[in-house]
């Protein structure tokens, strides 16, 4: 039923971030895309090395690492167990990663704090029910970050995601076995919400569904929720190559102090 395949719950990514299938999905990152966005954006914005850099969601730390790569003193938070742990594994400084909500992060742990540069990248932001929350996240970052220290919010581009939207497709992955794992995903924007509809069969054979839900922020209401939060935008970029941002850009990504 229609109905069936937008049902959702509030806190779906606590659940799903730490699922097999959500790492079997999602798993094949491109690190050395990674390595050339980190690199590009520490010129363009990032105090020199040894500065101190919290990436927020790291996810598996790929972005952390690519920090380090470059010298910088970096850290990263994920709510995930599943995914700090693999971050950990793959680290030279496991101690450097830790589980935190982006809700409560700076609190929860206060040596994240004094921070010259956090990021928030590869759309990790906008998954809350209420707008509360984002805002309780942002105060987070401005309380971790030292006086003058800079975040960084990459983010979808609206208006590309709406022009280019597939309503429906099948993502096919290999199960740990070497058997085929098929992803029916659906897409729709509705009541202010991007949201991805994914049905498949987990590891164990059962049939399961998760609805992703990101709130359908453009760049206008981006810039004022970093301003109700107290930070001011000084830079848009629309890509990973830092170009200029426009209504096609592949992304949003807001820089601010």
């Amino acid at each position: 039923m229609q109905s069936e395949l937008w049902k959702s719950k509030a806190d779906w990514f606590a659940d799903w971030f730490n699922c097999p299938e959500y790492h079997i999905l999602y798993g094949a990152r491109d690190d050395y895309e990674a390595e050339q966005f980190v690199t590009r954006l520490a010129r363009a914005v990032a105090p020199l090395p040894p500065a101190r850099i919290l990436d927020l969601a790291c996810g598996s730390g790929r972005h952390v690492r690519s920090f380090e790569a470059l010298g910088y003193e970096a850290f990263g938070v994920d709510l995930s167990p599943e995914s700090i742990a693999v971050a950990k594994s793959r680290s030279a400084t496991p101690d450097r990663f830790a589980v935190a909500d982006m809700r409560h992060f700076a609190d929860d742990l206060p040596e994240l704090r004094g921070f010259d540069v956090v990021t928030s990248l590869f759309t990790s932001f906008g998954y809350f029910e209420h707008e509360a929350d984002q805002i309780q996240t942002l105060n987070q970052v401005r309380k971790s970050l030292q006086p003058g220290g800079i975040f960084v919010l990459d983010f979808l581009n609206v208006p590309r995601v709406r022009a280019g939207l597939i309503p429906h497709e099948q993502a096919v992955r290999k199960r740990p076995d070497g058997t085929r794992l098929v992803f029916e995903i659906h897409r729709r924007i509705a009541a202010g919400w991007i949201e991805k509809s994914i049905q498949f069969t987990d590891l164990y054979g059962r049939p399961r569904h998760v609805v992703e839900r990101v709130r359908a922020l453009d760049k206008g209401a981006l810039t004022a929720l970093l301003h109700e939060a107290g930070f001011e935008v000084r830079t848009l970029f629309g890509n990973y190559e830092l170009e200029a941002h426009s209504e096609t850009s592949n992304r949003c990504i807001l820089v601010a102090s």
